[in-house]
């Protein structure tokens, strides 16, 4: 208990859990972002729930990770990602209102840097993944052999080739998860797939 309340635990996993609930939310199906943020999310609301938390501290926090995203999206040439560091920061000293539970300067300063590296580098990934997708052609992807990660009804996930796609049932029919699918054809940034029957 006494290590879920050390002011420099809470704030590594608040950071832990806005990072997972992130990569989860971009990389639909995987799992694993979402487990380790919601675990991470309790842990640190246990210490939360017992220290003198400042509500501006934790919403700069919040507010450091949104503009580290957007800068990617929005091709700002990192200005938003300064912001958004230093907003972090700021929010990590301003944590707790009692100086007594001050988070270390040395640790805010090192996980902000560690999570905005993360932050650029994960959407940096997806964005390019994303205009890969863009640029394969019908031709390309008719016929491939894909598997479910969520239930396609009639729209759901599904993996090919390593990437996430979203998928369309081509015959409005629902597929459950982990069910291989063959892609019909590409129709804008969607893949129509049909049921693959098992033998």
């Amino acid at each position: 208990r006494a290590f879920l309340t050390d002011p420099n635990v809470v704030y590594v996993l608040i950071l832990l859990a806005m990072a997972g609930l992130y990569f989860e939310l971009s990389t639909p199906g995987i799992g694993a972002g979402g487990v380790i943020g919601v675990i991470c999310i309790i842990l640190a609301a246990y210490g939360l729930s017992i220290l003198p938390v400042n509500a501006v501290g934790l919403i700069l926090m919040g507010v450091g990770i949104l503009l580290m995203i957007l800068d990617v999206k929005l091709v700002s040439h990192g200005i938003l990602t300064i912001g958004g560091i230093v907003a972090m920061a700021i929010g990590g000293i301003m944590l707790f209102e009692d100086r007594a539970f001050a988070v270390s300067l040395q640790v805010v300063l090192f996980f902000t840097g560690l999570t905005a590296a993360f932050v650029v580098f994960a959407v940096g990934t997806a964005l390019r993944s994303l205009s890969g997708k863009v640029r394969m052609g019908q031709e390309t992807l008719a016929g491939h052999p894909a598997e479910s990660r969520t239930e396609i009804n009639p729209e759901g996930v599904i993996l090919l080739d390593g990437e996430i796609w979203t998928a369309i049932s081509e015959d409005g029919s629902a597929i459950p998860p982990r069910t291989p699918v063959c892609v019909v054809r590409k129709t804008g940034a969607k893949l129509i797939v049909r049921k693959i029957e098992r033998m």
